[in-house]
């Protein structure tokens, strides 16, 4: 609950210089009244804020912190306990410049402190008192939360669970954003193999510091692309041979022409694959269990077995073998049932 002896104090610059105004102007001024020592932060919940801004909606003190930070005037930090989001804390980007003070007038002005305290604090764990600590997480609606909670789950899962500082995960997102880097678990694992490959003596401290390097980025966005255009080609490749499969007719099996001149399932030649009467046909032929059709392959074979190969294809192609290997096809299909009439 705000006090009576509570203030917080505007300065022209946030207007002049930051053309701050409405609930952005209240905020940061509140913000920038617990850190413009360069060291303190702030760590007011959600409530405490909603009352400064006098607004009904947690909602909009959400959006107004968030504005602030996406426009740079100031930096959150995540807080984590036992792998829980516990709460945030908050400072404005000009009290850490050193050369701050010309901005800020030199100092405190009418007797007010530099910093105040925070009457309503809103952290737990030695961060503070607060009933109700889940109204503590400024941003616990936002997807940026969200984001810091992926990449704190995908770390412990790639690296181990608490390998890196509490820090570490509000940072990473911040800089995979500026990286335009949203593909999480290749990038730590990427890391991750960098750093096993140098056999650094810390690779916690290897892996943490290549981790922020635009480099280092850059090479895996580099290579990411690469496995793009890898993907891309193999795709292509597979439409193409995709594109040169037939399918056979009477079986359904799919083939490249290129390869066979029949069906490499059921043996149909590609010349009759529009050949509807031989479709049928040779339908009805593998419709037979497979003991009938080596019987009726074996009487196909032994047709006029007793000449010698070169002269029975001889034979066949003259006018009188035709007709006579026409009559004998008929009569075992006719035998066999797959004649147009069995």
């Amino acid at each position: 609950m705000i006090k009576k002896e509570n203030y917080v104090q505007i300065s022209g610059w946030m207007i002049s210089e930051l053309n701050l105004s409405g609930n952005e102007l209240i905020a940061y001024a509140l913000i920038h009244g617990f850190s413009q020592d360069g060291k303190s932060v702030f760590r007011g919940s959600l409530s405490y804020m909603q009352e400064w801004l006098n607004c009904g909606s947690r909602q909009t003190v959400i959006k107004t912190v968030k504005s602030l930070v996406e426009k740079n005037f100031i930096e959150k930090r995540i807080l984590y306990k036992d792998n829980e989001i516990i709460g945030c804390e908050y400072w404005t980007v000009i009290s850490r410049n050193k050369d701050c003070k010309t901005m800020q007038g030199g100092g405190p002005k009418n007797g007010l402190p530099l910093v105040q305290k925070l009457d309503h604090p809103g952290l737990k764990n030695g961060l503070g008192g607060s009933p109700n600590s889940r109204h503590n997480i400024l941003n616990s609606n936002s997807s940026d939360t969200a984001t810091v909670a992926a990449i704190k789950a995908a770390t412990d899962r790639i690296f181990g669970e608490n390998f890196f500082d509490y820090e570490f995960p509000s940072k990473a997102a911040e800089f995979l954003s500026s990286q335009n880097i949203d593909d999480i678990d290749s990038y730590l694992e990427f890391i991750k193999g960098k750093s096993s490959e140098k056999k650094a003596r810390s690779p916690r401290g290897f892996a943490y510091k290549i981790f922020f390097q635009t480099d280092i980025a850059e090479e895996f966005r580099k290579r990411q692309w690469q496995l793009i255009l890898e993907k891309e080609k193999a795709e292509k490749r597979k439409y193409e041979e995709e594109k040169r499969r037939m399918e056979c007719p009477a079986c359904g099996e799919r083939f490249s022409s290129m390869h066979s001149n029949s069906c490499p399932k059921c043996e149909f030649q590609v010349s009759d694959f529009c050949n509807a009467e031989k479709i049928a046909r040779h339908k009805k032929y593998m419709s037979l269990s497979e003991t009938m059709r080596k019987k009726y392959d074996e009487e196909f074979m032994g047709f006029k077995g007793d000449i010698p190969m070169l002269r029975r294809l001889s034979y066949f192609a003259s006018p009188q073998g035709t007709d006579e290997r026409r009559k004998f096809i008929a009569a075992l299909d006719k035998k066999y049932g797959i004649d147009e009439g069995g």
